[in-house]
């Protein structure tokens, strides 16, 4: 992917911030309450926040295809997740986001971490 604008890295920071807080309280609630259905407390929390038309419930996949990733075949590729790390598959067995939302939420948190050391590194040079 080339290098983003600065309108582009807004909003992609935007998507981050958003994304990690709604599986915070996500990855919360299942710790409270025990399981619950992941795709209806996507909804509630991104109803609760203002969001609306999000492209299946996702933050990331919703600024894949806002960005490019018109076809089911580009929208991964062009995953926030996957613009930190090559590897990322938001359906990963030991991750998947509806099965392991917490272990999801964790592995979000370190990606970020990595994206933004990453920009750092790329404003010292």
């Amino acid at each position: 992917m080339s290098k983003l604008s600065r309108k582009e890295q807004k909003e992609l920071d935007v998507c981050w911030k958003n994304c990690l807080e709604m599986w915070k309280d996500i990855a919360y609630i299942i710790k409270r309450f025990g399981n619950m259905p992941i795709a209806g407390l996507k909804a509630k929390w991104l109803n609760k926040h203002g969001f609306t038309h999000i492209s299946d419930n996702c933050l990331f996949c919703d600024w894949s295809i806002k960005h490019g990733g018109l076809h089911i075949s580009t929208i991964c590729f062009r995953c926030p997740g996957r613009l930190v790390d090559g590897t990322f598959v938001c359906t990963a067995e030991k991750t998947h986001f509806y099965n392991h939302p917490s272990e999801f939420y964790r592995l979000l948190v370190r990606l970020n971490k990595k994206r933004i050391a990453n920009r750092q590194g790329d404003k010292s040079e």
